[in-house]
């Protein structure tokens, strides 16, 4: 997954108790902190104890991309009580002495508001294994606000925290393009189902090929994913504009794939659980031209949550699996809202990786 490169302020409106400033916890080059990160919280509409989990996840990987290396996610997660971050910050120091962590300290963070209506108030409480709390600080509207990016999404907000932590325990920017990666980042890709190097070897080599045949390649485009149902009027409009650039020789297929996938809180899962199902329908049906594309977008009024792009050879190989969501420059540039936007938006994709 992606981020955008923002430097967050650093914000100190909480407690800090036992400590004059930032300095006795911070991390140097010879010691980095081992921290177990709990499962986040929100409000006024909670997360189900799994995405409170995954988010949670969220933060330990921005940790470890930051450079920690001994992290650990809890297994329960710590119901906070309705009050001040202070009062929070008690209670989560009482549960981290009953739990006996074996890290060096425990992270606990709370979302305060929805993605409708925009967070108002973001917590982040860092507490040590004995239960001192070294950090309880709320950044409310005014801080998020200010902040170079707004915290707009559970994305987002974990973003902010990440860079607060950063700052807090003195860590490398997250956002680097070197940043390191570990079991957290593994436990994504085993999430996502992603394939392992072998295959994503095999896939570019079949970009590279598709790359050789412009514009003659054939592709059948079948009915676009939009919001859930078929939509064959928005894959016409698709194959027009297509056509139109010359990119593809493309035409439209009256038969609907129905692809089966259930939805998860991890959009690359659903990504690659959707490349799965295409990837086998093509192999049992395959189509009269070279190449199959399938489209599905996350469409629901005027909000679009993702635009995703799978081309398959028509034996059904991969050839191209792109994932578009609000994290992506493209995305951004575009702001998708409707069937239009995200078609220009997939032709856009398909230019830039067919040009590469």
């Amino acid at each position: 997954m992606s981020f955008d490169q923002i430097r967050i302020l650093c914000l100190l409106f909480g407690c800090i108790l036992g400590l004059a400033g930032l300095s006795a916890s911070a991390a140097t080059e010879a010691t980095k902190p081992s921290v177990t990160v709990f499962p986040v919280s929100a409000k006024p509409k909670g997360f189900s104890d799994d995405i409170a989990k995954r988010v949670g996840i969220v933060v330990a990987t921005l940790l470890e991309k930051a450079g920690l290396e001994k992290l650990e996610i809890a297994d329960s997660d710590f119901r906070p009580p309705d009050g001040k971050v202070q009062e929070i910050a008690d209670a989560f120091a009482a549960h981290v002495r009953e739990r006996k962590i074996k890290t060096e300290f425990a992270v606990f963070t709370q979302f305060v508001g929805t993605p409708p209506t925009g967070f108002e108030q973001i917590n982040t409480i860092v507490v040590d294994r004995s239960g001192k709390v070294l950090l309880a600080e709320s950044a409310r509207e005014k801080e998020l606000r200010q902040a170079p990016t707004r915290p707009s999404d559970p994305m987002t907000c974990c973003v902010f925290v990440g860079r607060r932590l950063q700052e807090f325990w003195k860590l490398e920017d997250p956002m680097r393009t070197d940043a390191p990666t570990g079991k957290m980042t593994e436990f994504w890709k085993q999430d996502a189902g992603i394939p392992g190097e072998e295959e994503l070897d095999e896939i570019e080599r079949r970009l590279e090929s598709l790359r050789q045949k412009i514009p003659t390649a054939t592709c059948t485009v079948y009915p676009v994913h939009v919001g859930g149902q078929p939509d064959r009027q928005c894959a016409a409009a698709l194959v027009e504009r297509i056509n139109e650039s010359k990119l593809l020789k493309a035409s439209l297929t009256e038969i609907t794939p129905g692809l089966q996938v259930k939805g998860h809180s991890n959009e690359q899962k659903v990504l690659w659980d959707t490349a799965r199902a295409f990837r086998d329908f093509v192999k049992q049906n395959p189509p009269p031209t070279e190449y199959a594309l399938y489209a599905d977008y996350g469409l629901f009024g005027n909000t679009v949550g993702y635009v995703h792009t799978i081309v398959c050879e028509r034996t059904g190989g991969w050839v191209l699996i792109d994932m578009q969501n609000s994290h992506q420059p493209d995305f951004k540039h575009i702001g998708p809202k409707s069937t239009d936007d995200c078609n220009e938006l997939l032709h856009l994709r398909l230019q830039e990786r067919l040009s590469d």
